[in-house]
């Protein structure tokens, strides 16, 4: 579900990528992997080969065009179909004007310190704020929360994103598509290379702030400016129209069906 990959799009992406395809190469498991699809008849060479796009492959890109960098380099055999936003299962309620809502996402989550650093920025602000903080933490671990902050081991975050006026995220490629697609801009604290390259993405669209520091100072500066600044509100407006125009599961499915009825 991340971005299609080309020389041209490596190039917006910067560091991200640079990182992500140097800790490919480092992983011990990955030439095993590569050896058996070897075996199995695939074309692989090396780890580029697994993660570079070319243009004579259909490929199903779940992003929009106008978030995938450098989109018009890729040829027409590119099904460009949005992200995959679940209906929401939960119904949250916003008790304050602004609402900001914080993850780290469910896999490198234990980060009390930063948690903390939130409550701190947030404590003294007329903002509602939600923190879902996985199961690696303790809630007991907290001590009294303001009247406008809870804390959660896990929430239906479609449902937190549709009532959000900002997302504090570590910048998984899913957690970003949905914000984005709610047109919820960002505060971006990424943990990972793949995550950094989406951050980056987001930062070139002008669609949130990337964290320098995480500290409380740093971490409320980030989010009044979003709050102060509204073109970070529009531009992530504009990503939301981009993807809600895409066809979805839908032209996924068309795309499939029309590679597999012209091949037969």
């Amino acid at each position: 579900t991340t971005f299609a990959f080309n020389q041209h799009s490596a190039k917006v992406m910067k560091q991200g990528i640079g990182e992500l395809i140097k800790t490919l190469f480092s992983i011990p498991k990955t030439a095993k992997q590569i050896k058996r699809l070897q075996e199995k008849g695939y074309p692989v060479k090396n780890v580029l080969d697994l993660i570079s796009n070319d243009n004579n492959t259909h490929t199903v890109v779940y992003t929009s065009p106008e978030f995938q960098p450098c989109s018009e380099t890729f040829s027409d055999k590119y099904a460009f179909v949005g992200p995959s936003i679940r209906p929401a299962t939960d119904r949250i309620e916003k008790t304050r004007k602004k609402l900001v809502y914080i993850s780290m996402g469910t896999v490198n989550n234990d980060m009390m310190e930063f948690y903390r650093n939130c409550i701190a920025a947030l404590a003294n602000t007329d903002h509602q704020a939600i923190l879902s903080v996985g199961h690696l933490v303790s809630l007991e671990a907290f001590d009294a929360l303001p009247e406008n902050i809870s804390v959660f081991p896990h929430v239906d975050q479609i449902a937190v994103l549709q009532q959000a006026d900002v997302f504090v995220s570590h910048c998984g490629m899913n957690s970003v598509s949905e914000s984005l697609y709610f047109g919820v801009p960002l505060v971006m604290l990424p943990q990972t290379a793949e995550q950094s390259g989406v951050a980056e993405r987001v930062n070139q669209l002008g669609a949130g702030i990337r964290l320098e520091r995480s500290d409380a100072s740093s971490i409320l500066s980030a989010i009044n400016r979003i709050f102060a600044e509204r073109t970070y509100a529009e531009n992530a407006a504009e990503l939301a129209k981009g993807f809600r125009r895409c066809p979805g599961a839908k032209g996924a499915a068309d795309k499939i069906i029309q590679v597999c009825s012209n091949t037969e």
